[in-house]
């Protein structure tokens, strides 16, 4: 205890936390000051100054004592201890008027207030106390327990006399103690703390082994039972529940309570052994921390809050066992070498665990960049890891709660405190994989099918609760960009008399893209703003949840966009709108309302826009273009995927004769292009002779993942212009295990003549699918023969056949398939913008390798353009603090390199204690150059 006398010590339970604090609290008022009264800013002007200004007091006081090689002196201690205290009573006074019930979780950027300033004062609280009760019981005596005891088991007994006699109203006359009330119990929990902590330092003064083997028998069970108890209460505290846990909980107060033996080496393991738990003791030390002033609280109405003492006591008994085991060791080593020793120890367990991490980064990393960032180039197959996938997605599957027989009655709670945030951070970016990504990975890699969901949409395209009244539009032609700007106005009504939603799902032609969009929000037009659209679906939840004002328009796959309105209230009408850029007129269809977007000025339209040249990577063909270019039958290539996933063990040979026989029946040996053997991965072989025994390496294992190979012969049939149509046939007894993309329309660019596949049945029959209408499994019908559809034939300068399709719209084709551009190029005419994003976004779905510049590239052009593209949306938002988080989310998911989701993120809601042990460890390395320089006489 003199130890906590050095005024070093001062920065580590102050300084440190206090300038976390701060910090964090600064990072709130940052995003919520717009929405604070002036006396709400009054608050938190007063408490940040206040704050700043006693914590600047303490530093200064603590350095000013270090350089003096002087101890604290015990009114410090005093005055830390009471200062923080009152500072504590008051913030939950007046929390409520800090941060208003009406702001929402969300918007506090996974920061819980409460839990995090109990979190960070408690060491000051801890430190001044420890203090105040070493001076004590030194400068009085004090050798028996009993006095104190005695005061202590009395506090809970008066209050839960009192409480029951406020129940039955005896004191309902004394109106004074009602407002006295929370400060005498507050002050009540701190002198319970207080004499707990007294009795704990006199016992282990004793330096009695048996006594210390009896509190360590208490601290055995009561650590147990804390254990199961908040998992019976649904991880109250957080979840606990995985038997390293408890295995660590038995290691490290069973080896407290071993006697002391007098064997150097069997004392130097047990010290050893005692080293590397001590992260037990200290994590729970802090995870417990906030919670211990609410042991009076628990013990009064729960009667087990005493379990809420238990890491109190195991952290001093396991503190005083490694100093006394440090003392007898001194004998037989040097000093150094036992630091070293201890040191090491200290290591292991964060080793593990960073070990551990590290690895379900890099196997998830490679998960992830297999599935949604391979390049369909590619020649060699990339190796994954699946054991090493299986762990991590265990992981993050019971991080989110996704694994069964979880007792979640009350809370619920699947995270760790801390190590969850940590797991986040360094394994997601502080995101996460929604359990949909999750399900898809464990398919592919494992074949494991259980759960799965449709993926299609089950949604009406426009809701019925909330109708359209009347749709007006308005166009006007703008001569020198030669393009239409045509406003659609709505007028909304709910035809209910509780809350709806507007929701519709409506198609744009090729070549229109919207450009404006506004809500009025309380009587007041509000227009859009674009932002990711990951970002803006994520906070329009948010929001739906509180009940707050979000419109959003998002494109969902090829041109459909979905167009959501929340809240409506009863009967309530409201009125919205959006303008879409086009380069001739359109129709547009939106629920039953067609609309005709033309403008009386169209007579002055020059008509060529495709001789324009947009971007040197570009070509834009009107449908007038279109309609003279030669049209023509691509001859079919075929390629059959069979099926090697799990459980096909006994059913490849037969696939392959099944496979035979369809070839010499349709006569089709010169049509062939490959023959592919499917599992996760892909084992490809060219017709030829012997193919059979090629394929029959091919290993069972993984699920039968098509998506890839699908769109890799697309890409190549596309971007290499080849004459061929790509014809699919899946060779499968089990077509509902093929695993495809939802969002497959968005390749339709690349097969003029659409998109589909055949599936090649067990009794041979074929039957059509198709790829854009979800699940693609499910839509089959019986295919007679296989249509051969016209398409268009452009022909580049450079003597390039390109093949578009014969659909009567206008067509975009990129020149190169790796198109770029630079967002300088984004700040001409609205019009070419949408082209120039357009064309990016399919380079982006050619090539998923460079899915982190080309998604940065879209959302930077689509916000410098206020064009919306595929992968932004416009969002009105209620107020500008709803904006600042929405922006904060959009920059994380950004500056991520892996395809992730921020819907299902766990956020932190405690301090990051990384960064803490971080700047402690820095002070001592500060601390020791500082000791060597002032030795040597170079002190500057």
């Amino acid at each position: 205890m003199k130890k906590l006398y050095n005024p070093f010590f001062i920065l580590f339970t102050v300084t440190l936390p206090q300038l976390l604090m701060m910090g964090i609290f600064a990072r709130i008022f940052w995003f919520l000051h717009t929405e604070f009264t002036e006396k709400q800013v009054f608050h938190w002007t007063v408490f940040g100054s206040l704050l700043g200004i006693v914590c600047l007091g303490f530093t200064l006081y603590g350095i000013l004592r270090w350089k003096q090689k002087k101890e604290l002196q015990i009114y410090v201690a005093y005055g830390i201890f009471v200062f923080y205290f009152c500072f504590l009573i008051a913030y939950f006074f007046i929390y409520t008027e800090m941060i208003p019930a009406a702001i929402p979780s969300y918007m506090l950027m996974g920061i819980t207030p409460g839990i995090t300033t109990l979190t960070l004062t408690m060491p000051a609280l801890a430190h001044g106390a420890l203090l105040i009760i070493e001076n004590t019981v030194e400068h009085y005596q004090m050798q028996s327990i009993l006095k104190p005891f005695f005061f202590m088991i009395a506090m809970p007994l008066f209050w839960y006399l009192l409480m029951n006699l406020l129940s039955m109203g005896s004191l309902s006359g004394m109106h004074a103690f009602e407002y006295m009330f929370p400060v005498i119990f507050v002050i009540s929990s701190a002198a319970f703390l207080l004499l707990f902590v007294t009795i704990l330092y006199i016992a282990l003064k004793r330096k009695s082994n048996l006594w210390n083997q009896y509190i360590g028998a208490m601290v055995f069970l009561g650590s147990l039972m804390g254990l199961t108890l908040n998992q019976s209460l649904g991880n109250l505290f957080g979840d606990f529940s995985h038997f390293g846990f408890y295995l660590c909980n038995m290691a490290a107060t069973g080896v407290l309570m071993i006697p002391p033996v007098t064997k150097a080496k069997t004392r130097l393991f047990i010290f050893m052994t005692k080293g590397c738990l001590l992260w037990y003791s200290l994590y729970f030390f802090m995870v417990f921390l906030p919670y211990i002033p609410l042991s009076l609280m628990g013990i009064i109405v729960f009667g087990l809050g005493i379990l809420l003492l238990v890491p109190i006591v195991l952290l001093f008994l396991h503190m005083q066992s490694l100093w006394t085991d440090y003392g007898y060791l001194q004998q037989f080593y040097n000093k150094r070498r036992l630091i070293a020793i201890f040191v090491l120890q200290l290591l292991v367990i964060p080793t593990i665990i960073g070990i551990t991490v590290r690895q379900d980064q890099k196997n998830l990393n490679q998960a992830l960049q297999y599935t949604y960032q391979r390049g369909y180039q590619e020649e060699k197959m990339p190796s994954v890891n699946r054991p090493g996938i299986r762990r991590a997605l265990q992981t993050i599957k019971h991080i989110n709660g996704m694994d069964s027989g979880r007792n979640n009655f009350f809370t619920g709670r699947t995270s760790t405190p801390y190590l969850t945030s940590l797991y986040h951070y360094y394994v997601l970016d502080n995101l996460s994989i929604s359990p949909d990504k999750v399900r898809r990975l464990e398919e592919i890699f494992f074949g494991e099918y259980s759960g799965r969901e449709v993926l299609g949409r089950t949604e009406a395209n426009t809701s019925t609760d909330v109708r359209i009244n009347e749709i007006k539009s308005e166009t006007l032609y703008d001569p020198e960009q030669q393009v239409y700007r045509s406003w659609v106005n709505f007028e909304l009504e709910n035809t209910l008399d509780q809350l709806s939603e507007f929701y519709s799902i409506f198609t744009i032609p090729e070549g229109a893209y919207i450009s404006n969009y506004y809500l009025y929000v309380e009587g007041e037009k509000k227009y859009g703003m674009i932002a990711d659209k990951r970002a803006a679906n994520w906070i329009y939840e948010q929001n739906k949840i509180r009940n707050r004002d979000p419109g959003v328009l998002t494109y969902l796959s090829g041109n459909e966009i979905e167009f959501k309105i929340f809240p409506f209230l009863g009967n309530e009408v409201r009125k919205t709108g959006f303008e879409i850029l086009h380069r001739a007129p359109i129709e547009l269809r939106i629920g039953s309302e067609r609309l005709s977007l033309q403008s009386a000025t169209s007579a002055t339209y020059a008509g060529k826009p495709g001789d324009r040249t947009l971007h040197p990577q570009i070509q834009y063909l009107t449908k007038e273009m279109k309609a003279e270019l030669p049209r023509m039958i691509r001859k079919p290539k075929y390629y059959f995927l069979l099926d090697y996933s799990k459980g096909n063990e006994k059913n490849t040979d037969e696939y392959i004769q099944r496979v035979k026989h369809f070839i010499e029946e349709q006569g089709i040996h010169e049509a062939i292009g490959e023959i592919i053997g499917v599992n996760f991965e892909e084992n490809r072989v060219k017709y030829q002779k012997g193919w059979e025994d090629q394929l029959q390496g091919t290993e069972i294992k993984g699920g039968f993942y098509t998506d890839f190979p699908v769109k890799r012969i697309l890409y190549e049939h596309y971007s290499w212009h080849l004459e061929e149509e790509p014809i699919f046939v899946m060779v499968t007894n089990a077509i509902e295990k093929t695993i495809l993309s939802k969002d497959f329309s968005e390749f339709r660019f690349t097969n003029p003549e659409g998109l589909k596949y055949y599936h090649l049945e067990n009794t041979e029959r074929l039957m059509e699918h198709s790829l854009e209408i979800q699940p693609a499994y499910d839509q089959g019908k019986v295919a007679l023969e296989i249509p051969q559809n016209p398409v268009l034939l452009w022909t580049g300068e450079d003597g390039r056949n390109i093949y578009l399709p014969d659909d009567g719209q206008d067509s975009i084709i990129l020149l190169e398939d790796r198109y770029d551009v630079t967002p300088d190029e984004f700040k001409g005419p609205g019009w070419e913008n949408g082209v120039m994003l357009q064309a990016l976004y399919r380079s982006y779905l050619l090539h998923p390798e460079q899915y982190f510049e080309k998604s940065l590239s879209l959302v930077k052009g689509s916000i410098t353009s206020h064009v919306m593209s595929p992968l932004t949306s416009f969002i009105v938002l209620e107020n500008q603090a709803q904006e600042k988080v929405m922006l904060e989310k959009q920059k994380q998911i950004l500056e991520t390199k892996k395809p992730l989701d921020i819907g299902d993120r766990i956020e932190m809601n405690e301090p990051p204690l990384l960064i803490m042990i971080c700047l402690g460890i820095g002070f001592l390395m500060i601390r020791k150059l500082w000791r060597k320089r002032k030795i040597s006489g170079e002190l500057f």
